[in-house]
C-alpha cells in the first residue's frame, strides 16, 4: 500500500508540474499569492508565529499579512521547480548576479568552494545564475521520504547545476571527492541540526551544524555565503555571492554564517522559510 502511495504521490506531483509548464510563468505567482491566503487559516501558522516569538521578531506589516506573505513565498519554492529550464533556456529571465568577482576568484584558483545558503529566497538561482556564467556549482540535499518523489527531485535538482549530492555516507564521500578535485557545492545550512553546537541565531541559541565550515578548513578551500532574493514579481531573482568568511574555528566561522543568514532574513523576513523548527520546541 505504501508503495501505491508514494507513487500516486508523484503522479500527482508530475502532473502539477506538467500543468504549469504549459501555461504563463505568472500563472504560477498567482496561484502562490492565492495558497499564501491559506497559511493564516492552516494549523503550520501557530510553527511561524512561535518562531516570531522565540526570537523576538516583529514585521513591519501586520501578522497575518504577513503569514500570508511566508504562504506565497513558501508556495512559490515548490512550483518554481517546475520552471527550472524555463530559467534556464531564457536569457532575459537569467538571475542578476552580485559578485562577480568573488566568483571569478574562486574559479581562477583551481581549489573548489564551499557555498552556504539558507531556505531563503529561490536557491537554486544561485546555481542558475552561476551556470548562465559558465560556472557549475553542485548542490547536497536531504533525500525525500519517497523515493519515487526523491528520484524525480534529483533530475530536476540535476537542471540547475552538478553534480547533485544526496545526504549520505555514500554521498558525502562523493562531494568532499568533488571539493577535493576543485569542484563547488552549495550547502544549505540554516535547518536545526540535532546535537550540534548550539550558536547564536536571530538573537536566540541555534543548534547548528559545522560540516560546512569543517569541510572547507579541511581542504582549505573558501567558505562563500550566498542567497537569492525574489524581486516584487516572484519572477525573477538577484542573487548576491558575498566576501568568503575568514579563516577560524568551525564554531566562529558558523557563527559569522548564521550572522550573514539573519541579516538577510531580517532585510526580507517574509522569503525565509519560517515554516522550519529552527529552534528547540519551546
Amino acid at each position: 500500500m505504501r508503495s501505491v502511495n508514494y507513487k500516486l504521490q508523484l503522479y500527482l506531483m508530475k502532473g502539477i508540474y506538467a500543468l504549469l509548464r504549459c501555461l504563463p510563468l505568472s500563472f504560477s505567482t498567482s496561484l502562490s499569492r492565492a495558497f499564501g491566503y491559506l497559511l493564516p487559516l492552516l494549523p503550520a501558522r501557530k510553527r511561524v508565529l512561535n518562531n516570531l516569538r522565540i526570537t523576538g521578531f516583529e514585521p513591519a506589516i501586520s501578522r497575518k499579512k504577513f503569514l500570508r506573505q511566508v504562504g506565497a513565498h513558501s508556495t512559490q519554492l515548490f512550483l518554481d521547480y517546475a520552471h527550472i529550464n524555463t530559467y534556464e533556456k531564457c536569457p532575459d529571465m537569467w538571475p542578476l548576479l552580485q559578485g562577480d568577482a568573488v566568483l571569478k576568484n574562486v574559479v581562477e584558483s583551481k581549489k573548489g568552494a564551499v557555498f552556504v545558503t539558507a531556505h531563503f529566497g529561490y536557491w537554486e538561482a544561485i546555481r542558475l545564475a552561476s551556470r548562465a556564467r559558465g560556472v557549475e556549482i553542485g548542490i547536497i540535499y536531504r533525500p525525500f521520504n519517497n523515493p519515487f518523489v526523491d528520484e524525480y527531485a534529483f533530475e530536476l535538482a540535476s537542471q540547475a547545476g552538478q553534480p547533485v549530492f544526496r545526504k549520505s555516507y555514500q554521498g558525502l564521500r562523493e562531494m568532499v571527492k568533488h571539493i577535493r578535485s576543485g569542484g563547488f557545492v552549495l550547502i544549505l545550512v540554516d535547518q536545526r541540526s540535532g546535537g550540534a553546537p548550539q550558536l547564536d541565531f536571530m538573537g536566540q541559541p541555534a543548534e547548528t551544524s559545522l560540516a560546512a565550515a569543517e569541510i572547507a578548513e579541511k581542504f582549505n578551500v573558501p567558505l562563500i555565503p550566498c542567497y537569492a532574493k525574489r524581486a516584487d514579481d516572484m519572477q525573477s531573482f538577484s542573487v548576491y555571492i558575498e566576501d568568503p568568511i575568514d579563516s577560524a574555528s568551525p564554531e566562529i566561522m558558523m557563527q559569522s554564517v548564521n550572522y550573514r543568514i539573519e541579516s538577510w532574513v531580517k532585510n526580507a523576513p517574509e522569503q525565509w522559510f519560517w515554516l522550519h523548527n529552527r529552534w528547540k520546541k519551546r
